[in-house]
């Protein structure tokens, strides 16, 4: 046998040594090359750094005088049936995940929450409308006309009767659940990006862009007034006895107001970029803040320290929300990732479903369901695995992404 035949047939079964060893455990398999070579002579072959990750299609290679994947016996179809057939996918573990999509606006929704039996879903849009449904019948929503500009926040009544919505011509409005609107106030001279009910619900929050927090009564008269700089509030929360305020700050802070003496008790340093999120556990001993620096930090509001921090994506994170029972958080980013956390920081489960971002998240009162505002102008609502009452990782892929890396294979002819 010649030394080209004895070295084509060694190739031969390299090749097919490497493939098999990585299709047994990986197929099906993305293909991206952070280099890739094949000489124009046969006797020196150089593969290097193949990554090997996530779920599509290898694509065809081939050296200049004969195909290497044909020699692989690789199948390989065509690259628009692979996308094809990765939205088919897609879909599929959508439904095993238990996902529905409700098409809410042309354009993006920033807010949406249950409301506290959770029969009703609300969100808002930046088309500047509210729209809301009844969980047993989506088809049932009403469409509330807000404003000309963006309703960047909405808020249940602890009760659920009202809804209070927060807009971007700094007006807040009032409406029943059944679409009467109930009152309307100008909150500021500028946009406003958050609102929220005490718990007994008798005042409202604002968060402002004029660097402002404010408390009103429903009929709009101003209570108080909370300002420590003139950066923009991006986002309010009640304590759960009401007793304190929390305020979100484009300079990076967070800061907790004493309701009765209205007086700031203290500040917390929470990012050196903008803090978009606030929420406090349902026992309130915690805080949860999200920051445009992806990290998600909790802390302990007995002795004002960070308990614990962690990188929640290497985006922007919108929003953050507690389940009812404490034991687990929401996030939502600019990544288009929905991710549920539990407080050690330890990702259970994540939800991207496309590359837009999703603004808001929102625990159904039972924890048995995520409502996520989306970019592209839907909500979907997810719902949770449970094992013995306990929050359970949702159905994953059956293959997960994964990464495998060739470093380099060479084969050169012998004299």
């Amino acid at each position: 046998m010649s030394n080209w035949a004895s070295n084509q047939r060694a190739l031969a079964i390299a090749l097919v040594v490497v493939t098999l060893a990585v299709v047994t455990r990986l197929t099906p398999l993305w293909f991206s090359s952070d280099s890739f070579e094949v000489s124009q002579n046969l006797t020196n072959i150089l593969f290097q750094e193949i990554s090997l990750t996530g779920l599509a299609t290898l694509a065809p290679v081939r050296t200049t005088n004969f195909p290497v994947l044909p020699l692989l016996r690789v199948p390989l179809p065509p690259l628009a049936a692979s996308q094809t057939s990765q939205r088919n996918r897609r879909d599929r573990l959508l439904r095993r995940q238990q996902v529905k999509t409700v098409k809410v606006s042309d354009r993006a929704v920033w807010s949406v929450t249950f409301s506290p039996d959770g029969q009703y879903l609300a969100s808002a849009s930046v088309d500047g409308h509210v729209t809301l449904w009844p969980m047993a019948d989506p088809q049932l929503k009403q469409i509330l006309d807000i404003s000309d500009r963006a309703v960047w926040s909405v808020t249940f009544s602890p009760d659920g009767t009202q809804v209070a919505t927060a807009s971007a011509d700094g007006l807040i409005q009032i409406w029943s659940q059944t679409g009467e609107k109930l009152a309307e106030f100008t909150a500021s001279d500028r946009a406003l990006w958050g609102v929220a009910f005490s718990p007994d619900g008798e005042t409202l929050a604002s968060a402002s862009a004029d660097g402002s927090a404010r408390l009103w009564n429903l009929s709009g008269e101003q209570q108080a007034e909370f300002s420590d700089g003139d950066r923009a509030v991006w986002s309010v929360a009640f304590s759960p006895t009401g007793s304190h305020l929390a305020t979100a700050s484009a300079d990076g802070t967070v800061k907790l107001w004493n309701l009765t003496t209205q007086v700031l008790q203290t500040k917390l340093e929470a990012s050196d970029r903008a803090v978009w999120s606030v929420a406090f556990s349902p026992d309130g001993n915690n805080l949860a803040t999200a920051s445009a620096d992806g990290v998600i930090r909790l802390w302990h509001l007995a002795t004002h320290q960070l308990r614990l921090q962690f990188q929640a994506s290497d985006r922007a994170v919108w929003s953050v929300a507690f389940s009812p029972d404490g034991n687990h958080l929401a996030t939502a980013s600019a990544d288009g990732a929905t991710r549920l956390w539990n407080l050690a920081g330890k990702k259970l489960a994540e939800l991207k479903v496309n590359w837009r971002a999703v603004w808001s998240v929102s625990f159904s009162p039972d924890g048995e369901q995520v409502a996520i505002a989306s970019g592209d102008g839907s909500v979907r609502l997810w719902t949770l695995a449970r094992s013995n009452n306990k929050l359970a990782k949702p159905i994953e892929p059956r293959f997960k992404p994964v990464a495998w890396t060739v470093k380099s294979i060479s084969f050169t002819q012998r004299c």
